[in-house]
């Protein structure tokens, strides 16, 4: 094979982020039917530097030839190099021969500045090893959170350092707390910074916030309204619609007693909901003082599934109702508490497995 020594110069300007130069300004070009100039798309590190190549096509002698054309850095001659390869496409002759062509530029050691090539030229592209890295692309476990709830973000393909635009470090991020709406980029640093990544925007919804005042206790036949305004006054509640609930988990809606007329005491619930979904829950007290009349239980307008209960009475306490699912019920009597035992026709009082149920002598007040 024919070796050629070329010497030339070379200007080289950086395209986008460090994925190609364009090479110009050869001082002794080759053959004209092999054109140098043109964009060099950036490949592997060779010897610790960038190399660049550039495919072309190019007519010889009536034969239609090709070949790849490399700017890279030579690592025992200490110089960068243009090397070219030659292949036969259509025909067995292509008058310019695969080769190694280097600059005329005297040793300037293996980290070259960007100026000292042949005859004034210089490289205004890349001259290191080290270029700006891809930008990151980013995501988050949701899009869509209520106030003080947490989200994790995570940042994949940068294998350095990843900086998110709200100040954030790191490629994983758990249970980050936002307290309003914002839009998120990231970008990765080795040494340079990539572009931005691709943006995500995290809605915060406003969360309502419950004030509960429990209501007076009262006497029978009186009862309890908890769906007063009074009880909620001072809460916000950012357009939250409310609802009434005998467990702390809000599953259970309140019919029975209903609760603009609770006839009996116990811990009762008021949930606030918005349209996206963000819900806060306070309890609320309901006393009612049976202290001087005798209280009887009767099924199944006295059933208890699930709440906590107190029934008092300074006077006895008859039971023939049932308490089921998860509820916490407690019976306290002055004087006496009568569990009916049932009988024909009557089923009487029961107490399911799983549930809370006490019995006791004590006080009403």
């Amino acid at each position: 094979m024919k070796k050629l020594l070329l010497f030339f110069g070379i200007v080289l300007a950086k395209i986008g982020w460090g994925q190609s130069i364009t090479a110009s300004g050869f001082e002794n070009p080759p053959p004209t039917f092999l054109n140098p100039n043109g964009l060099y798309t950036k490949g592997s590190v060779v010897n610790g530097k960038n190399s660049y190549s550039r495919s072309i096509g190019y007519n010889a002698n009536g034969c239609n030839c090709s070949g790849i054309m490399y700017i890279e850095w030579n690592a025992t001659n200490l110089r960068w190099q243009f090397r070219f390869n030659a292949s036969q496409s259509l025909c067995n002759f292509c008058p310019f021969a695969s080769g190694t062509y280097f600059t005329n530029t005297a040793d300037i050691g293996m980290s070259p500045p960007c100026t000292g090539w042949s005859s004034g030229s210089s490289l205004t592209g890349d001259c290191n090893s080290i270029n700006p890295p891809d930008p990151p692309v980013i995501s988050s476990s949701a899009t869509a959170v209520c106030a003080g709830t947490s989200v994790n973000l995570t940042a994949t393909g940068c294998s350095n350092t990843v900086n998110w635009s709200d100040g954030g470090i790191g490629a994983t991020r758990n249970n980050v707390i936002f307290n309003a709406s914002l839009t998120l980029t990231a970008t990765c640093n080795n040494g340079l910074t990539s572009g931005n990544s691709n943006s995500i925007s995290i809605t915060v919804n406003p969360k309502p916030n419950l004030i509960i005042t429990n209501p007076a206790a009262v006497s029978p036949p009186n009862t309890v309204d908890i769906t007063l305004s009074t009880l909620t006054a001072g809460s916000t509640l950012n357009g939250a619609t409310l609802s009434y609930h005998s467990d702390a988990a809000g599953n259970v809606t309140l019919t029975n007693p209903p609760p603009s007329a609770i006839n009996i005491s116990g811990t009762y619930y008021i949930k606030a909901l918005t349209t996206t979904g963000c819900a806060d829950i306070k309890p609320v007290l309901v006393v009612i003082n049976d202290c001087g009349t005798p209280v009887v239980l009767q099924s199944p307008i006295d059933d208890y599934s699930s709440g906590t209960t107190l029934k008092k009475t300074n006077e006895t306490i008859l039971a023939n109702n049932k308490i089921t699912g998860n509820a916490n019920v407690v019976y306290r009597s002055n004087k006496s508490v009568t569990l009916d035992p049932g009988s024909l026709g009557n089923p009487g009082f029961k107490a399911e497995a799983g549930v809370v149920f006490k019995a006791e002598i004590g006080g009403c007040n």
